[in-house]
């Protein structure tokens, strides 16, 4: 085991501390010497260094580079493992929209470097070998380098008349510029024009005097910097750590779970980067004329942001639980592999949710066509009326006049009526609905299997999702097998024995709503068999055909 180098990402990190490399936390309960031996063997010396940078990617490859995190530290941050603080909150703040323009600027100082002398404070022998011999840690903190980070976030939305590249490029112009500007600098009415259209959003390890949302409020800001860390560092807070094995301490050799490797967290940032991007889908259409007008479209995208939400915490349950568990990298490979191939292939992996997704952009896009003709009530409509002579003679003229308009009117009144008509039906394709009262229900009841069925949908669905669970739990359990007709037979091994039960049905592919649960029914007929296939512990489904 070696020595390491992370950052603090705002945890309150202090030299003697011991670190847990295999959970990247800090234990703060425990040292190995006491607070007045740590003091008299560290050593504090000045190294000011002041300098900026800034990125105009978003991605969660591109924020964690941008804050120097490792592939182990950067896996604990994905699964949730650890909370940040200060600047670091930078790294859960992703962009809204995918017309958003972002640029990220970074604010670094760094004021002394603090380092425990452990040779020193080894050869007084007053360690504490009870914490040391505990494995509770791996490493004990020997060196911090303090300072502050301070980075504003500056975003601006395009819209559909805009060019995003220009946008973005112009953007990071004036956050290049930022450094050197100032308040009272004078800016053209078009460049005054494009910063009101900025928000800024400010992650920092120290607290600001105001509240600020603009270009020009960032610049005050950041002016004062300088003067909020203080003399000597006093409010500056620790940035980087160096962590001393406590192998080398012990001469007992301490192995880790295992080492985990870029390929397989970049494999791991690829899904949760893609699933980012689809609520960025979601909010796109959130946003559109049809769902600031038309409620049931804004329902429809809410409960598909819901299922990418959803995937999203599955998939990091999933994962988590699996890198946790294991205790080779080998394992690891393998069980990652296998759950990301099933993610991938499930009803509720990108691939399908992308797919649910442009179905209903495709039908919003039509309706935002409609909306955006519609006048607004508060916009004054200018015309011409015609004189009263022109007007009284197309009143006298011949009824072939009138019978043409009559026509063409009924023609329009025809055709809006189909396109709603269409509309209706491409909007209803997007959720099909169980009729009302609709359940499923035990048909028969066997000593192998059980027999249930339910009606047909309005809308006929290519597949259904069977799930179960007891009467005295909350937890639902869905048969993870493909089923295409409205009647199945399920091995009795699937049940306890005499245990009452109830089902549901949903259709999958297109987002579908559940029906009404079942009516409570119990096992007792499926003990004998039940007592025979428990010993191959397997739950199958029987499609049940018709005869």
């Amino acid at each position: 085991m070696e020595e390491k180098e992370i950052p603090a990402l705002g945890r309150p990190f202090d030299v003697g501390m011991l670190y847990d490399c295999r959970t990247n936390n800090l234990i703060t309960d425990k040292r190995v010497w006491n607070e007045q031996s740590i003091k008299q063997h560290t050593t504090s010396q000045s190294q000011p260094q002041c300098d900026f940078d800034f990125t105009a990617e978003d991605t969660i490859s591109a924020k964690t580079s941008f804050l120097d995190i490792n592939a182990d530290l950067k896996l604990s941050l994905l699964f949730g493992w650890i909370e940040v603080h200060g600047s670091a909150k930078y790294l859960e703040n992703h962009r809204t929209f995918t017309r958003q323009s972002r640029v990220s600027f970074k604010y670094r100082c760094r004021t002394h470097f603090k380092e425990l002398r452990i040779n020193e404070i080894m050869s007084d022998q007053q360690e504490d070998r009870q914490v040391l011999d505990s494995g509770n840690a791996t490493h004990v903190v020997t060196g911090i380098l303090y300072g502050i980070d301070a980075i504003f976030m500056f975003d601006r939305n395009t819209t559909d008349n805009e060019d995003k590249l220009q946008i973005q490029n112009k953007l990071e112009a004036m956050i290049k510029f930022l450094p050197k500007a100032s308040v009272t600098s004078n800016t053209d009415e078009h460049t005054n024009k494009f910063l009101d259209n900025v928000k800024c959003t400010y992650h920092g390890d120290i607290p600001i005097d105001f509240e600020h949302e603009t270009y020009e409020e960032a610049i005050k800001v950041y002016k004062t910097l300088p003067s909020k860390v203080g003399r000597n560092g006093k409010y500056s807070i620790p940035m980087t750590v160096w962590l001393y094995p406590i192998s080398k301490l012990t001469n007992k050799t301490l192995s880790l779970n295992f080492f985990i490797n870029d390929t397989l967290v970049n494999q791991i940032q690829d899904r949760f980067e893609t699933i980012q991007h689809l609520k960025m889908k979601c909010n796109d259409l959130l946003a559109s004329p049809s769902c600031e007008y038309d409620e049931t479209c804004c329902q429809k995208v809410c409960e598909m942001k819901t299922a990418v939400e959803r995937s999203e915490q599955k998939l990091k349950s999933q994962l988590s639980k699996s890198v946790n568990t294991v205790t080779s990298i080998d394992s690891v490979k393998r069980n990652v592999g296998k759950l990301l191939k099933e993610f991938e292939q499930s009803a509720i992996g990108p691939e399908k949710l992308e797919s649910n997704i442009s179905e209903i952009r495709t039908v919003i896009s039509v309706i935002d066509t409609c909306v955006k003709k519609i006048v607004p009530e508060n916009k004054d409509i200018h015309f011409e009326l015609p004189s009263i002579d022109k007007f009284y003679g197309n009143l006298q003229g011949d009824n072939s006049r009138v019978s043409t308009n009559e026509q063409r009117k009924q023609k329009l009144r025809s055709n809006f009526q189909s396109m709603r008509k269409t509309l209706k039906e491409d909007i209803n394709m997007l959720n099909v609905r169980f009729n009302e009262n609709v359940k499923p229900s035990v048909r028969r009841t066997y000593d192998h299997f059980i027999e249930i069925s339910w009606q047909v949908p309005q809308n006929e669905p290519d597949r259904y999702e069977v799930s179960y669970r007891r009467v005295d739990t909350e937890e639902w359990k869905i048969f993870p097998f493909e089923i295409k007709h409205p009647r199945l037979r399920l091995w009795s091994s699937t049940f306890e024995v005499n245990t009452d039960y109830i089902l549901r049905v949903r259709y999958v592919g297109k987002f579908g709503e559940y029906s009404e649960v079942s009516d409570v029914f119990n096992t007792e007929y499926c003990s004998i068999c039940n007592h025979v296939n428990r010993t191959f512990k397997k739950v199958g489904l029987i499609p049940c055909i018709k005869r």
